[in-house]
């Protein structure tokens, strides 16, 4: 049985149909359309963006996600985790901190936790604070990794800390 991906079914089918059939052309014409049509919901602006990042278009899915949240009354940290990592896919790791950040404070639960950490190391490691990657690193568990999947970048705390370590040894 596939996911669903939206409560609108239309738009669910379509993007089973993209992922099963990899053409895109037909489904971004039915997300395209309800976009017109319901231009203040924001399943078609999500539906749009998975597309998108389907696509390897992630400057588009930033658009289609800043229309989500737009039209979303009250975002909720999976919101912000999911523009944190388009952020990343674009190399935009200054702007994504911010939203790592609120994923962090808005998640009562700790249900992002490590993964969140794990992103915010990353993030931090790109922007040169090696300092900052390795505290967030002593944050994550040990026998934490993630997979990478559903366009999430995959990793663990010791490839951050290898690389910082390759860093200060001049590598």
């Amino acid at each position: 049985m596939a996911p669903k991906w939206s409560r609108v079914p239309e738009l669910d089918r379509a993007l089973i149909d993209a992922v099963t059939n990899r053409d895109y052309e037909r489904p971004l014409e039915i997300c395209d359309r309800y976009c017109e049509e319901h231009p203040t919901d924001p399943e078609g602006y999500s539906s749009r963006c998975k597309l998108h990042q389907l696509m390897d278009e992630h400057g588009q899915a930033l658009t289609d996600f800043n229309l989500v949240l737009r039209h979303t009354p009250r975002p909720n940290a999976g919101h912000f985790a999911i523009r944190a990592q388009i952020l990343m896919r674009l190399g935009r790791w200054h702007e994504a901190l911010p939203d790592l950040d609120r994923v962090e404070q808005m998640d009562e639960d700790d249900w992002f936790g490590d993964y969140n950490r794990l992103q915010r190391a990353k993030c931090h490691l790109m922007l040169g604070d090696l300092d900052a990657a390795e505290a967030e690193c002593d944050r994550i568990a040990d026998d934490y990794t993630y997979p990478g999947f559903m366009d999430k970048l995959a990793g663990s705390k010791f490839d951050v800390l290898e690389r910082i370590a390759a860093i200060r040894a001049g590598g």
